[in-house]
């Protein structure tokens, strides 16, 4: 594992992946960040995911937030 680089990128995120329907728009799918999104909770695909973007805006309280305290490093392919 590697040092979480400066600014972490959600691009760079092992938990984001690409709106299903717009390739620019990354989902968040780490579960600690979903479970306090009402919009990814009650959507009808389990990969919807949050918006990376609405989650990094959050400056306090958030569970990544602007920091991207939970972000992790993509494994290798």
């Amino acid at each position: 594992m590697t040092e979480k680089p400066f600014p972490a990128l959600c691009a760079d995120c092992a938990h984001s992946k690409p709106e299903t329907e717009s390739a620019w728009n990354l989902r968040c799918h780490n579960p600690k960040v979903n479970a306090k999104d009402p919009w990814a909770l009650g959507s009808i695909s389990s990969s919807n995911g949050s918006s990376c973007i609405t989650e990094r805006e959050r400056k306090w309280p958030s569970e990544c937030g602007m920091r991207g305290n939970l972000w992790a490093e993509k494994a290798m392919s």
